[in-house]
């Protein structure tokens, strides 16, 4: 609508400008005042059109040459309605004064590109994705815009028990229940997975009858009466994790050969009961599926070592790729993977509740960042303009060959003692705008100390300090500094370094390796483990080096230690059931000898 609006005023100007081309004084003096509104009008949806619209640099700078045209139609039409004595200087300066605005627009359409670039990219991109799910009540699902996400207002934190009941794997235990399906459903072995999604899906419907107001994403909202019989003399409704079968029973199921059943060398031993028909052979002659039998084994030992210290969930139940399938279709990959920080731990109450801490926290930075940015923006919009401006008074005096005695006067006095003051401004604003080392919500490090950046302006930048001190240094002092940008930065490597006894064999060690490349493979945090060997210390201790790449930056400090933390427990358990024995770095060796 909006757009056939603007297309309908252009081709009314053209008609009426055709018509004050042919017509006499009189009706041109009657056309000029009508014409000159429709202009005022088509500048202005130009202008709505260019914001509102996504468009690349060089279009939404050459939108000003409508801006101009429209000035230069303003000048034609005035130059038939009152005398001009020197129209075409005129136009010449209308010209001139058109380039230094071009310039002018090209220089602030790319400084706002690369702000809106640097919060696009990352976790703040993740945040713009996951956001339909809270806000949206359907599965029409598109991602937000930074203006969109801005325009919504500062963002409130989820509920994490409503969205975990809604999203996980399990049934909700709520005061309306299901009664449709008898016990004898129960045993029908093909219908039994179809028959648990369907009450899956009673349940989550229920849960979000119950909560119909919140505003969180689910198709269910819109098919609230649903089909399903529903009994409120039944107190518990139907769980899906009934319809789950069983391993069958080797032993005594008659479906199986028992000759196959007796077999218990198939069955019945693990890695460690198969051995070479050679026992003088080297354990080097194993073939590769044993080794891999092997592997498979320690891997498993270490998980359960580490799964120990997990602590008791206080809700049952995860979230799953499949269960947030019922909710968003086709999109629950893209769900599961913002939800998930690509953690391979299961999405179970305490790690979900984790994350969207975590969520809540980066959704706050990015409305912070947008402001802060905004405010920036604006700052630098309206220092081009003064500039603008006053080389458009100089080049409007210089032609007029105005030069008042009083401005003359005045400008030495104010410029001269304002100089020092000039100065620091344009290097900070080269600085803010060309260096532009970091951005609203940033983690630098800066002298050694850790920061995230806070506030952005014209003079100075706010920091938080790890510590929530809040700094304030002024931006002519940091830019002779080196900085540090942790959300710049691509993926990093930790290293660690510690002394294993120097007797280790090197076949401990390669089994230490590959438990670091299983990780790799099975949990997606981590890009690599290498492992080196530096040096030998007193002759009894082998310093080994690991570096270990994350597959993300360090800006998110809790998935940063959740990573760290979590490779630490299994190296510890790998080390102690290899049996490779080792010494923190901060013990002292002493001497073999004096």
């Amino acid at each position: 609508m909006r757009l056939l609006f603007f297309f309908t005023a252009i081709v009314l100007d053209v008609i009426l400008l055709v018509i004050f081309r042919l017509q006499n004084l009189n009706i041109k003096r009657l056309i000029f005042i009508p014409l000159t509104t429709l202009h005022c009008i088509i500048a202005y949806y130009t202008y709505i059109t260019r914001e509102k619209m996504t468009f690349n640099i060089v279009v939404k700078t050459f939108f000003r040459l409508f801006k101009f045209l429209l000035i230069f139609v303003f000048v034609y039409t005035l130059q038939h309605v009152v005398y001009i004595k020197y129209p075409d200087s005129l136009y010449t300066g209308v010209g001139i004064l058109m380039l230094i605005d071009l310039i002018r627009a090209f220089f602030y359409e790319i400084v706002s590109h690369g702000f809106k670039n640097r919060l696009s990219n990352g976790i703040f991109n993740d945040i713009l994705q996951i956001e339909p799910f809270f806000l949206k009540s359907n599965i029409n699902y598109k991602p937000l815009t930074i203006e969109e996400f801005y325009e919504k207002g500062k963002p409130t934190s989820v509920d994490v028990d409503y969205l975990f009941d809604l999203w996980n794997d399990e049934s909700i235990q709520t005061d309306r229940s299901l009664a449709v399906y008898t016990a004898e459903d129960i045993n029908l072995r093909p219908e039994a997975e179809e028959i648990s999604n369907e009450a899956r899906l009673y349940n989550k419907r229920a849960l979000v009858n119950k909560n119909v107001k919140s505003s969180y994403g689910s198709p269910f909202k819109k098919q609230i009466e649903s089909s399903v019989s529903i009994s409120d003399n039944v107190d518990t409704i139907v769980k899906p994790e009934s319809y789950l079968f069983p391993s069958p029973d080797i032993e005594n199921n008659p479906t199986f050969d028992s000759k196959v059943a007796k077999d218990t060398t198939i069955y019945h031993c693990d890695s460690n009961e198969i051995v070479s028909d050679n026992e003088q052979e080297d354990e080097e002659s194993l073939n590769e599926f044993q080794k891999k039998d092997q592997e498979a084994n320690l891997w498993i030992s270490i998980n359960e070592e580490v799964r120990k210290a997990q602590h008791t969930q206080p809700k049952t139940g995860r979230i799953t790729k499949k269960s947030l399938k019922f909710h968003f279709q086709d999109k629950s990959e893209i769900a599961y993977r913002i939800l998930s920080f690509n953690r391979t731990e299961e999405l179970n109450y305490i790690v979900f509740r984790d994350n969207i801490r975590q969520i809540n926290n980066e959704r706050g930075n990015l409305y912070i960042a947008i402001e802060c940015n905004n405010n920036l923006l604006s700052k630098i919009y309206y220092t081009l303009i003064c500039i603008e401006s006053l080389l458009m008074y100089w080049f409007v005096s210089s032609w007029l060959d105005i030069q008042p005695l009083l401005i003359k006067l005045c400008l030495p006095i104010f410029i001269l003692p304002a100089f020092s003051s000039i100065k620091v401004i344009i290097e900070s604003f080269l600085f803010i705008v060309y260096t532009h080392p970091y951005d609203p919500g940033d983690r630098i490090f800066l002298d050694g100390e850790n920061y995230i950046v806070r506030d952005i302006s014209l003079l100075k930048t706010t920091l938080i300090r790890w510590d929530g001190a809040r700094c304030y240094i002024v931006n002519v002092l940091i830019k002779d500094k080196s900085i540090t940008n942790v959300r710049r930065s691509s993926a990093q490597t930790w290293t660690l370094e510690l002394l294993i006894d120097a007797r280790t064999s090197n076949r401990k060690i390669e089994e230490l390796q590959d438990v670091f490349n299983r990780l790799v493979e099975e949990d997606k945090s981590y890009k690599s483990v290498n492992m080196h060997i530096l040096e030998i210390v007193d002759s009894a201790y082998v310093k080994l080096n690991l570096l270990v790449k994350h597959k993300y930056n360090f800006q998110n400090g809790f998935l940063m230690w959740n990573n760290h933390t979590k490779f630490l427990r299994i190296l510890s358990s790998a080390l102690a059931i290899i049996d490779i024995k080792y010494l923190p770095m901060s013990q002292n060796i002493d001497p073999i000898y004096k």
